[in-house]
């Protein structure tokens, strides 16, 4: 088994912001008793994730000349629903306008799977010959992930009728770190004059590696009561492509996965 960490100083220098965000924040509300609450909560989300895979084979394997120096590629990609729960911790400052303006953290777990084939390309019917790119089937996991969201917005006129004075309308933007993970079961032949039932080789490994997401998207607030809240949002992430190399001495082979989810997610927040 393999396990690439791909490290990314981006998330320093955005963790950096956050703590100095956060400094400030606490600032504004020793400067003005009562306009900041800390908060926490629990979250429930499902979304709409698409894994696209893409894979690039080179032959340079002598074994088959005919094939010497191609360069095949083939993709493929699905659509499935993951689920996640996971709990928050956040600041929210309000401004005397109206407008508010938080910071929140959060971890979650996953659960779900996409599938997929990678169809494989070759010349024989079944792909999967010496010197050929063979069919995979694959198979994508997320396990974890944190996030740091910023939130800014209000309280318009039209909800106070609608939902309370106490019900907001906001947009968000954050960055996310996930844990996921990538596995595949490849069937083939590596004998230059083909091979019998016992003679094909099977592969399945596997790779956990991390990938830094970008999101955006929006959200409303309803109060319950004095010191709770229901919270649903609409949110967009796209990941940064992660490239990893499978690369033997005959063949060089290379994948790239690219990640987007459109998710919605409920939240509980208590505001002490």
């Amino acid at each position: 088994m393999s396990i690439f960490c791909n490290p990314d100083p981006t998330l320093l220098r955005i963790g950096r912001g956050a703590a100095l965000l956060a400094v400030a924040l606490i600032a504004a509300q020793t400067a003005a008793a009562g306009d900041g609450h800390f908060h926490i909560g629990i979250q429930a989300a499902a979304s709409d994730a698409e894994p696209e895979i893409g894979r690039v084979f080179h032959n340079r394997t002598q074994a088959v000349p005919a094939g010497l120096g191609r360069t095949l590629r083939d993709r493929d990609e699905d659509s499935e629903t993951l689920t996640s729960a996971g709990l928050l911790l956040g600041y929210r400052h309000a401004f005397a306008d109206g407008r508010l303006l938080e910071v929140e953290l959060d971890a979650a777990v996953h659960g779900g799977t996409a599938r997929g084939l990678l169809p494989g390309v070759g010349a024989s019917s079944g792909r999967d010959q010496a010197g050929e790119s063979w069919p995979y089937r694959w198979r994508f996991e997320k396990d974890r992930s944190f996030g740091l969201t910023l939130r800014l917005g209000g309280s318009p006129a039209f909800l106070h009728s609608l939902l309370g004075d106490d019900s907001k309308l906001y947009l968000l933007a954050g960055a996310r770190r996930a844990r996921n993970s990538f596995s595949y079961h490849s069937r083939g032949c590596t004998l230059e004059s083909g091979c019998t039932d016992d003679q094909y080789i099977e592969g399945g490994p596997h790779w956990d590696f991390y990938q830094t997401g970008w999101t955006f998207g929006g959200g409303l607030e309803i109060p319950l009561g004095t010191n709770f809240a229901l919270r649903g949002e609409l949110r967009h992430t796209q990941y940064e492509k992660h490239r990893w190399d499978r690369s033997f001495p005959d063949i060089a082979h290379e994948f790239q996965l690219d990640l987007r989810e459109t998710e919605l997610a409920l939240a509980l927040i208590w505001r002490p």
